[in-house]
């Protein structure tokens, strides 16, 4: 276990990993983040090791993957995540541990863990975000060890109208199949589960010299290894679960790249290219600062 962790921290430190964003909205989400109640932190881009952390000595519970400050980076900003200045893509299992249960209950489950827990009206009024209320119902009430008198924080039932022991009995009504699993502690359990399919997956992508980076149960890498990923996640789910599920592909976010294409045509119609400046001070100043710090990165490692 060891071992394999030195050998993906080392693939890990030969590539830099950033966010292509301008460098006044990098600014403003870093802002956002020291001022983030629930104690969010700027992002270090120098943290690129990996550990794993366990809740127990045995190492039966948790053993995910932490340390990447690409963990910390919002959703909505993980398409921007570059490796050496190339988009990435992400690919996310979807229904994960409810998929892992339902295989060792024998049984299949729902296309969507997380839908059809309510009626058809609540379901479609709630949408989205009823949806992912849901889903941190269900991952609560499998890390609990005991019932839940209340709402744990973050999640709000009254949003929806309906009280936390409502949506409780909901949730274990819709998977009559492994209710028996809820309020057991489960969750860090299958988080052991779901961190050795992580590492398998890693392993595959390291063992040709590839960068990946995990968020948990998804995994970000250079956009032309995408099918390389798709087949490694399922095969690892398959290896050590015994099961398939179905994968949620997050593409890279080229709108800004369309646009400054959009740009240079508008500026250069008879496309001869854009003027370059001999003034090596002027093209530096007028680099956003992943590249400043991709070429500083280079610079280091070329030392």
């Amino acid at each position: 276990m060891t071992q394999n962790l030195a050998r993906i921290n080392r693939v890990l430190a030969t590539r830099w990993y950033d966010l292509l964003i301008p460098d006044a909205d990098l600014a403003a989400l870093q802002e956002r983040l020291s001022d983030d109640p629930a104690g969010g932190k700027p992002l270090g881009m120098h943290r690129r090791n990996l550990y794993r952390v366990f809740n127990d000595r045995e190492l039966t519970t948790g053993g995910r993957f932490y340390g990447g400050w690409w963990q910390s980076v919002p959703k909505a900003y993980r398409r921007h995540l570059a490796v050496n200045g190339k988009r990435m893509v992400e690919i996310d299992y979807s229904n994960l541990h409810p998929v892992i249960l339902y295989a060792e209950a024998g049984a299949t489950p729902p296309v969507d863990c997380y839908r059809g827990i309510f009626d058809e009206v609540t379901e479609t009024k709630g949408g989205a975000e009823l949806r992912s209320m849901v889903k941190a119902t269900f991952n609560a009430m499998l890390n609990a060890e005991r019932p839940l008198r209340q709402a744990p924080k973050g999640i709000e039932p009254g949003k929806f109208n309906m009280s936390w022991p409502s949506v409780s009995n909901a949730v274990r009504s819709a998977h009559g199949p492994i209710e028996n699993k809820f309020y057991t502690g489960a969750g860090k359990r299958l988080q052991r589960t779901d961190s050795d399919v992580a590492e398998r997956v890693m392993l595959d992508f390291i063992e040709s010299g590839i960068p990946i980076l995990p968020v948990h149960d998804s995994f970000l890498v250079h956009e032309g290894h995408r099918e390389f990923l798709n087949k490694s996640m399922q095969s690892a789910l398959v290896e050590v679960c015994g099961v398939e599920t179905k994968l949620k592909v997050i593409d890279a976010d080229l709108s800004s790249v369309v646009a400054e294409q959009a740009a240079d045509r508008a500026k250069d119609p008879e496309d001869f290219g854009p003027q370059t400046s001999l003034d090596i001070s002027e093209i530096l100043s007028s680099q956003e600062g992943y590249d400043r710090r991709l070429d500083a990165f280079f610079n280091i490692e070329q030392a």
